[in-house]
């Protein structure tokens, strides 16, 4: 079923395009694939990490 719904591109061009289209909608190069995580459970950062901790959330 993961199939279905999850596919990574398979070429170049197909990549590029979807990069390309990521930054004009979003400002953000390179990506080619996103996930919502807002129903994923994410765990704490560890206290020597916290700094790189942020949360969309918290904006």
């Amino acid at each position: 079923m993961i199939d279905q719904y999850i596919r990574f591109p398979e070429s170049r061009h197909k990549l590029k395009t979807i990069a390309d289209g990521f930054h004009k909608l979003c400002g953000m190069p390179g990506v080619v694939e996103a996930v919502d995580g807002s129903h994923s459970a994410c765990p704490a950062p560890t206290s020597e990490h916290r700094s790189l901790f942020s949360s969309s959330s918290s904006l």
